[in-house]
């Protein structure tokens, strides 16, 4: 997969999740509608801690951000990868970490 398949795929995880949360959706139907996106433990990673970091930056104006990101933790996100982007969406790094941009 290509850097800018990987970036599509990653904004439809996030609308996805955003969309589940809101919704109140049950874990299990959640991660299988997740899933029929994606079951790249880097991508679901990625796009878990994209939330995770806005919420935790501005957890006002990103209010649903960690409900998101348990929604794509839940999914199979990679922890250490989650953390590492989290730490970017924070502003705690200049550039999203480069090892885990592809696999």
């Amino acid at each position: 997969m290509g850097l800018e398949q990987d970036r599509i795929t990653i904004a439809r995880l996030c609308g996805t999740a955003r969309r589940l949360a809101a919704a109140r959706t049950p874990i299990d139907q959640a991660v299988t509608e997740l899933h029929a996106i994606t079951r790249d433990p880097r991508l679901l990673g990625q796009a878990s801690g994209s939330e995770l970091g806005g919420w935790q930056a501005d957890p006002i104006r990103t209010c649903w951000g960690q409900r998101i990101s348990r929604l794509l933790d839940a999914a199979g996100a990679d922890p250490a990868v989650r953390d590492e982007w989290a730490a970017w969406a924070r502003g705690e790094r200049l550039a999203p970490p480069a090892e885990s941009r592809r696999g």
